[in-house]
C-alpha cells in the first residue's frame, strides 16, 4: 500500500505545481483565463497573489511580474506588484535579495505614497526578512515602527500583523512567555470577523509556543484550532506548519502511530504548493521519522525517491543532506555495506560542491592573473638570479615561519579546547541553575499551599466567630478569646514560616531554640502538662531553610498531637545531633494500640508529617513508650 503511495507521490509531484493548489486559487485562475480586460486581469492577479501562502514562490513571482507589466511606472499598483515579487523571494528563501530589493523600494515609496497601505506592507515585509535572517532586534524595531504607522492611519489588519510579528520574533529568540503575551494581544485586536483567516497563523504560533513550554494540552488545542481554520480558509502553508507541530505533539505524548498521518498530509500540502525544494526536505523528515520507528525500509525507499526528484529538478544543494539521511537509514537498518557506499556518495557530492564553489571564486581572479602573467615572468627571472644568494636566508625564514605557524596552530587548538570546556561547564551550570530554580519553584508553590491550607482554617474559624457575633448581636468573652487565639495562631504560623525561609542556612540549635519558644507559647494553655526539652547539640550541623521549615512543622505537629490527644501530663522533646534517631517527642499518655507504622493519632496530620519527612530524606516512626505513652521518632536516613 505504501509503495503505491510513493509511486503516486512521484507521478503527481510536479504536475501538482501546475494544477490548482486550492479551490480559491483554481477559481481565480479560471477567471483569469477568461478575461482580456487589463484592469480586471490586474485585479484578479492581485487577488491571486493575496493567497501567497497557498502557492509556490516561483508561481507568485510569475504572477507578480505579470502584474508589474500591466501597471504604469512608479504607480502605487506598480509598487504593490514589487511587494509581491519581493514576497516571492522571501518564500524562496532568497533573503538577501529580498531585503536588498525591499530597501531599494522603501525610499521612493515613502516619498511618493507615505500614507499608502503598500508602504506599510513593505515595512512588514522588511521586518519578516530581518527576523528570518536572525536580526531579531532590528526586526522588532521594524514591527514597532509598523505598529505606530498602522495605528496612525487606522490600518487594523497591519496592526494585527505587526503585533503578531513582534510575538514571532520573541518566539524565534526563545522567549515563549513574552511571545505568548503578544500573540494574545493580536487575538484581542482581531475581533472583526474579516480577520478570521489570520487566526490560522495566530493559533499555529500559540500552539508552537505552548509546545515549547511543555503545556501540551494547550498546544494541542490551539494547533487543532489552527488546522481547522487553515482548512476552512485554505491557507496551505500555515496548515502544513500546524500539521508538523501536531505530529511533534503526538510524538511528545507517546502517540507515535498518530504522528504519521499529519506528516503525510503536510507532505501532500507541499505537493499542492508545488515547491520541490521543500518537498524533498519534508520527504527526508518523514523518512527519518520512519527510521526512528524501526521502519527503516520505508525511510530508505522515501529518501531514494527524494534523491531522484532532486536530481531531476537539479536541486544539487539538497543532495548531500539527502545522501547523509539515506546513510543514517542504512545504519539504523544495520546495512553496513550500503551505509558505507552511501556515505562515500555524500562525501563526493560535498567535495564536488566545495570544488565548484572554489572554481567560481577563482574565476574572478583569472583576468587579473593573465594581466600580471608577463610581469610575474619577469619577476621570476629576477628572483632566479638572486635565489642562490638568498637560499640560506630564505630557508631559515621558512623554518622560523613554520615554527611560528605550528605554535599558532597549537595555540589555536588549545584555545578551542579550552573554549569547548568552558562552554560545557557553562552548560552544566545552566542546567544546575534550572534544576535549582525548578526545585525552588515547586517548593514555593508547596509552601504557598501550606499557608493557604493552614491559614485558611484559622480564617474560616474567625469568619465563623464573627458571623455568630453578627447573628446574635452579642460579643462575649468566649468569642473574643477565640478570635484572639485564632489570630495568634495565624501570626505564629507566618512567623515560623518567615523565620525558616528568610535565611540562607540554619543550625539545628536554631530549631531547638524555636521549639522552646513554641513550648512557651503553649504552656499557658496547658497548665497541667509539663512541657520540656532535652538537647545534645554537639556537633551542631547546618540545615537548608526548606529542610529547617519542614523539620519545625513536623516537631510542632507531633507536640500538638501529644497535648491534644495523649491525655498525659508530660511531653518531652529530645534533640540529639549525634544519633540517627536525632529527634523524639515523648508523652506519658494513653499510648497507641500497636507500634506498627500504621498506628497514629491526629487524622490527616500524620500523612502531612510523613510527606514532609520524605521531602527532606527522613523517616517518622510512632512507637509505644514503656511503661506508658507514645514516642514519635524522626530518623535521619542520611546519617552514617
Amino acid at each position: 500500500m505504501r509503495s503505491t503511495f510513493y509511486s503516486f507521490l512521484f507521478l503527481l509531484l510536479f504536475p501538482a505545481a501546475l494544477a490548482a493548489q486550492t479551490h480559491i486559487v483554481e477559481t481565480i485562475k479560471t477567471q483569469l483565463g477568461h478575461t482580456n480586460a487589463a484592469s480586471e486581469k490586474l485585479d484578479l492577479i492581485f487577488r491571486l497573489c493575496e493567497n501567497r501562502q497557498s502557492i509556490s514562490g516561483d508561481t507568485l513571482y510569475y504572477y507578480a511580474s505579470m502584474a508589474k507589466r500591466l501597471t504604469s511606472e512608479n504607480s502605487e499598483l506598480s509598487f504593490l506588484a514589487d511587494y509581491y515579487k519581493n514576497t516571492a523571494l522571501e518564500n524562496m528563501s532568497l533573503l538577501d535579495s529580498g531585503l536588498r530589493m525591499t530597501n531599494q523600494e522603501l525610499d521612493p515609496l515613502k516619498k511618493l505614497y507615505p500614507t499608502s497601505s503598500v508602504y506599510r506592507k513593505f515595512l512588514y515585509l522588511k521586518g519578516t526578512l530581518l527576523v528570518r535572517k536572525s536580526f531579531y532586534k532590528e526586526g522588532i524595531a521594524q514591527f514597532y515602527n509598523l505598529l505606530q504607522q498602522a495605528e496612525t492611519y487606522k490600518d487594523e489588519f497591519l496592526q494585527i500583523a505587526a503585533i503578531n510579528g513582534i510575538g514571532w520574533a520573541y518566539m524565534e529568540m526563545g522567549q515563549p512567555a513574552t511571545a505568548l503575551k503578544w500573540f494574545y494581544k493580536a487575538i484581542d485586536r482581531a475581533q472583526n470577523k474579516i480577520y478570521n483567516k489570520y487566526y490560522a497563523t495566530l493559533y499555529s504560533n500559540l500552539g508552537s509556543v505552548y509546545a515549547s513550554l511543555d503545556q501540551l494540552d494547550s498546544a494541542e488545542y490551539y494547533v487543532n484550532c489552527a488546522i481547522d481554520t487553515a482548512r476552512n480558509y485554505e491557507v496551505l502553508s500555515c496548515l502544513a506548519n500546524a500539521l508538523n507541530i501536531q505530529a511533534n505533539i503526538y510524538t511528545f505524548t507517546n502517540r507515535i502511530p498518530e504522528a504519521e498521518q499529519p506528516l503525510y498530509e503536510a507532505l501532500n500540502i507541499r505537493m499542492k504548493i508545488g515547491d520541490p525544494f521543500y518537498i524533498v526536505s519534508d520527504m527526508l523528515q518523514l523518512a527519518l521519522y520512519y527510521a526512528s520507528q524501526k521502519q527503516e525500509a520505508k525511510g530508505i525507499e522515501l529518501i531514494q525517491k527524494a534523491i531522484q526528484i532532486a536530481k531531476e529538478k537539479k536541486l544539487i544543494a539538497k543532495l548531500p543532506i539527502l545522501y547523509r539521511g539515506l546513510a543514517e537509514c542504512y545504519k539504523a537498518a544495520g546495512d553496513q555495506k550500503n551505509y558505507s557506499e552511501t556515505l562515500e556518495k555524500f562525501i563526493v557530492f560535498k567535495d564536488s560542491m566545495y570544488e565548484k564553489n572554489t572554481a567560481e571564486a577563482l574565476a574572478d581572479l583569472n583576468v587579473k592573473y593573465e594581466v600580471q602573467k608577463k610581469e610575474n615572468t619577469i619577476i621570476q627571472q629576477k628572483l632566479q638570479i638572486t635565489r642562490k644568494n638568498f637560499m640560506f636566508y630564505g630557508s631559515l625564514a621558512l623554518l622560523v615561519m613554520l615554527i611560528i605557524i605550528v605554535r599558532l596552530v597549537f595555540k589555536n587548538y588549545s584555545r578551542k579546547n579550552k573554549m569547548k570546556l568552558l562552554l560545557l561547564q557553562e552548560e552544566d551550570k545552566r542546567k544546575e541553575l534550572l534544576a535549582v530554580k525548578d526545585a525552588e519553584e515547586k517548593e514555593r508553590k508547596r509552601i504557598a499551599a501550606d499557608l493557604h491550607d493552614n491559614l485558611g482554617s484559622f480564617v474560616a474559624s474567625i469568619k465563623a466567630n464573627t458571623d455568630e457575633m453578627m447573628k446574635t448581636h452579642i460579643i462575649s468573652t468566649t468569642h473574643l478569646e477565640l478570635l484572639q487565639n485564632n489570630t495568634q495562631q495565624m501570626i505564629s504560623l507566618l512567623d515560623d514560616t518567615i523565620w525558616a525561609l528568610r535565611k540562607e542556612s540554619l543550625k539545628l540549635s536554631d530549631i531547638s531554640d524555636r521549639i522552646k519558644t513554641f513550648l512557651n507559647r503553649l504552656k499557658p494553655n496547658y497548665p497541667n502538662i509539663s512541657l520540656r526539652t532535652d538537647e545534645q547539640l554537639e556537633p551542631d550541623f547546618e540545615l537548608q531553610p526548606v529542610y529547617a521549615y519542614h523539620l519545625l512543622m513536623i516537631i510542632q505537629e507531633a507536640i500538638t498531637n501529644a497535648v491534644h490527644h495523649s491525655e498525659g501530663n508530660e511531653v518531652t522533646v529530645k534533640i540529639d545531633s549525634s544519633k540517627k534517631d536525632f529527634i523524639s517527642i515523648t508523652d506519658n499518655g494513653k499510648g497507641i494500640q500497636n507500634n506498627t507504622k500504621n498506628a497514629t493519632r491526629g487524622g490527616s496530620g500524620r500523612s502531612n508529617m510523613q510527606l514532609r519527612a520524605a521531602q527532606i530524606g527522613c523517616e517518622i516512626v510512632w512507637e509505644n513508650n514503656f511503661p506508658q505513652g507514645t514516642v514519635v521518632v524522626v530518623r535521619n536516613e542520611m546519617h552514617e
